[in-house]
């Protein structure tokens, strides 16, 4: 085996999947036709037992690039393959990514250039543009209430969660909150605990293509119950609570209100007991009421 082959990757890109093969295999080429891909650059493709041809997609890109590593679980192992796919990883630094998302032109590079020049002593994030949060920039941290501040609820996305191996490698019980499916919420909020400080870098980084039949789980009993759950556990400032329990309900949970009610056939998340999850949390709160009169007159008049 050459020296090549031999040397540590700078960043691995993680990519758990389950029957997704047509956006697996769009993902990958994607990425292995940037300019930027080199031996600096690993994939894992991790198969969470998939049903359709996923396993020829990922062992074509694998017998045909080096380092494009393919990899299928025996059963489906559900959000414990986000953790394993970043386990089977050997970069310097690692980060999760989505079968849907397609990186900009440029990009890559600018990951590999990034991460070469920042210190290992700091976690380091990558996160997609928050249009109502940043732009651009780059934030440093001291605390988990400045991080929530900073990221909001899209800290539940897993492609916005990367960060040095050896940081990733130390978290004690990566999947207890595997149940409550947002255990990348659980690993960003204890290395930022952990470290005196934290850097973030916002760009727009890549496209999401939206998926068919988009779902697969209770859609507010995750985003309301189970992420305001670990949020609770890190016990941020009562301020950054307050403000992050509206800019979850402002901007995400009212925009997937409207979605569902007018694409009714759309999706396949869950949605038992909605009003009972989110009146136990907001029913105090006057822009409960006033989000969902906006959200009734917004569907009358067909905009």
């Amino acid at each position: 085996m050459s020296g090549m082959e031999n040397k540590q990757p700078l960043l691995s890109i993680c990519i758990p999947t389950y029957n997704r093969a047509e956006y697996l295999e769009e993902a990958i080429y994607n990425i292995v036709t940037d300019d930027a891909f080199c031996d600096k650059v690993e994939i894992i493709i991790s198969d969470n037992a998939s049903t359709d041809n996923t396993k020829q997609v990922g062992e074509k890109f694998a017998n045909r690039y080096s380092n494009v590593h393919y990899y299928r679980n025996i059963e489906n192992i559900r959000d414990k393959n986000f953790i394993l796919a970043l386990q089977r990883a050997k970069g310097k630094y690692v980060r999760l990514f989505n079968d849907t998302l397609r990186l900009r032109s440029g990009i890559l590079s600018h990951f590999l250039y990034l991460i070469s020049v920042s210190s290992e002593d700091e976690p380091l994030f990558f996160y997609q543009n928050i249009s109502f949060l940043n732009e651009n920039q780059k934030i440093v941290l001291h605390d988990v209430s400045g991080f929530i501040n900073e990221t909001s609820f899209f800290v539940t996305w897993i492609a916005n969660f990367g960060n040095w191996k050896k940081y990733i490698d130390s978290i004690p019980d990566p999947n207890r909150c595997s149940y409550l499916l947002l255990a990348q919420v659980d690993w960003s909020l204890g290395i930022v605990n952990k470290y005196a400080s934290s850097v973030i870098y916002f760009g727009d980084f890549f496209q999401s293509i939206v998926p068919h039949n988009k779902g697969g789980y209770n859609f507010f009993k995750v985003f309301v119950d189970n992420y305001l759950k670990i949020i609770r556990s890190y016990n941020p400032k009562r301020k950054t609570l307050e403000r992050e329990k509206y800019r979850l309900y402002r901007y995400h949970l009212l925009r997937w209100f409207i979605l569902f009610k007018q694409n009714k056939n759309k999706y396949s998340f869950e949605k038992s007991n909605v009003w009972g999850i989110l009146l136990q949390e907001y029913w105090y709160y006057p822009y409960f009421y006033l989000g969902l009169l906006l959200s009734h007159m917004r569907r009358s008049i067909g905009k």
